[in-house]
């Protein structure tokens, strides 16, 4: 999350995302883009662990990442892809 720096404390409700994925992202208790990154590299639950995250959401969402330099794991590029 250091390559984030101050973006990590970004909140998700300031951020352009549908509001399906926002809503999504509040249930699962992701507030900020750096709770978003830990997620994204949590092995237990991971981005598509999220209850009701579809892959249209999840394509937003790594986009966005994506945007903001953060690597992306290999088991989600395919999402990036998909849904451009």
């Amino acid at each position: 999350m250091e390559a984030l720096g101050e973006r990590a404390e970004i909140r998700i409700s300031d951020l352009n995302f549908a509001i399906r994925t926002l809503n999504c992202l509040t249930r699962a208790d992701i507030h900020t883009v750096g709770d978003l990154v830990k997620n994204l590299y949590d092995k237990e639950s991971g981005l598509l662990g999220i209850r009701n995250l579809g892959t249209k959401s999840a394509g937003e969402i790594l986009r966005y990442l994506k945007d903001k330099g953060v690597r992306i794991p290999e088991q989600y590029r395919n999402l990036i892809e998909d849904n451009g």
